[in-house]
């Protein structure tokens, strides 16, 4: 195996304003990786899985910061 998700998607430019980020790119795309593949359908399921599952604080894991 040896592949990651940080591999498959290269380095892509993060479009957020610094002053806004919490969490980097690649950590938000990992959490969103993984609430798709648990069952969530949308910006705010996404938000919701990284609050009951990753510890996020609710203004980290806003669906607002994650683009919905």
């Amino acid at each position: 195996m040896g592949h990651s998700i940080a591999r498959a998607f290269g380095s892509p430019k993060d479009p957020r304003d610094k002053s806004g980020r919490r969490h980097s790119l690649p950590a938000l795309v990992n959490i969103a990786i993984c609430a798709v593949i648990c069952g969530s359908e949308g910006c705010a399921d996404i938000a919701e899985f990284g609050q009951l599952h990753l510890k996020l604080k609710p203004e980290a894991a806003c669906h607002a910061r994650l683009g919905g």
